[in-house]
């Protein structure tokens, strides 16, 4: 098999002009994404907000944040900006350029894709623990306004409860043992109130503790 031929690095290409200018325009102010900060900003986009202004960027920035719609009062002044697909039609402005430099400009296109998926996995891992932190907290939140509403609930039953004096408990008492006369509901003094305070003791025990238990 033959080798390969080698490539003049000074042969001239044909690709849409502004395309070129674009892409070197971002190489020459080295532009990078930056490392994300939780929450995301335009500063770690990967294009900047201080490069939107440039005279190469400015036309394609108001177009694709647009979502590629065009306004009806734009329709003169706001185009498709080219791309490389677009290479054969006869509306795109092409120009020459050496194949060094066109390398050039593709390496430098494949290191800011590859630094930019990387960037966006460390946001997508940042807003993932953001997110278990936000559920956990309204978990937390949740149990708490329901053993809110369970002490509150016992706090009502006991409330309901007629109070009566030791000297009334104590007769109402003797009366029972005797025979003579038994309590139709029971008071705060009496014995049947001691599931009420049960119940108190174990919402009050599950309010306190629900900043230690999910």
């Amino acid at each position: 098999m033959p080798p390969k031929k080698k490539k003049n690095p000074q042969e001239p290409l044909l690709i849409p002009e502004d395309v070129y200018l674009r892409v070197r325009k971002l190489l020459e102010l080295k532009s990078a994404p930056r490392a994300p900060k939780a929450p995301l900003t335009s500063e770690e986009w990967c294009i900047p907000p201080a490069l939107h202004i440039l005279p190469e960027l400015k036309h394609v920035v108001h177009y694709w944040k647009q979502c590629a719609v065009v306004r009806y009062e734009e329709r003169e002044a706001l185009k498709a900006p080219s791309m490389m697909k677009n290479i054969d039609s006869e509306e795109v402005v092409k120009k020459r350029w050496t194949r060094k430099e066109i390398t050039e400009l593709q390496k430098y296109l494949k290191s800011q894709t590859k630094q930019a998926n990387k960037r966006s996995g460390q946001f997508l891992k940042q807003l993932e623990k953001k997110e278990k932190k936000e559920k956990k907290h309204k978990k937390e939140k949740k149990h708490e306004h329901e053993s809110q509403e369970e002490l509150h609930e016992v706090l009502r039953e006991i409330d309901a409860l007629p109070i009566q004096s030791p000297a009334e408990w104590r007769k109402e008492n003797r009366n029972v043992a005797r025979g003579n006369h038994v309590p139709e509901q029971p008071s705060t003094s009496s014995p049947g109130i001691r599931p009420s305070l049960r119940r108190f003791a174990k919402a009050a025990s599950r309010y306190l503790g629900g900043s230690k238990r999910p």
